[in-house]
């Protein structure tokens, strides 16, 4: 028996699963692109979460704490969504290496040789920063003055009401 083109796909469709509720026209639009860059960019960002926890490897030498390990999962989300296979940790007191796929600590790293060299480290993609000694420090700025005339009786009624004196 023969089966021309169009009655195959016609067979081939039917027997397509449909998620009950939904035209297929619905179902493309939730899978479209644009979805999945949005949700790419929110993981790039830090907005979604995987809730995986990282573990530390018994062999590497390491003590974390459970908010530093928190801390690291999160950072550790990011890592993967950046494309990141291998990390390098630095927290304040110790730098680690991070296999962000299997979300695990691996060893220790020191970032000097001990003979007063630079220390070359290699095996990584990229630099997890969680020390608060390497990030800038967050300064809030003073309000500024209006600029405008203190001749201005509304600008002058406004600077009265603040208790701000006027020049």
């Amino acid at each position: 028996m023969n089966i021309d083109a169009s009655q195959l796909l016609k067979l081939l469709g039917s027997a397509t699963p449909r998620v009950s509720g939904a035209s297929p026209a619905t179902v493309d639009k939730s899978l479209s692109t644009a979805a999945f860059d949005d949700l790419l960019a929110k993981a790039r960002s830090g907005e979604l979460n995987s809730s995986r926890l990282v573990e530390v490897d018994p062999d590497a030498g390491v003590d974390l704490s459970s908010e530093q390990i928190a801390v690291l999962s999160a950072a550790a989300d990011r890592a993967e969504a950046q494309g990141l296979r291998q990390a390098l940790v630095i927290f304040d007191d110790v730098q680690v290496t991070l296999d962000v796929g299997s979300r695990r600590v691996t060893g220790k790293l020191p970032l000097d040789s001990g003979n007063g060299e630079p220390a070359i480290i290699d095996g990584v993609d990229g630099v997890i920063n969680l020390s608060s000694r390497l990030r800038p420090q967050q300064t809030e700025k003073p309000l500024a003055l209006p600029t405008a005339s203190f001749d201005n009786p509304a600008v002058a009624s406004l600077l009265e009401r603040l208790g701000v004196r006027q020049p």
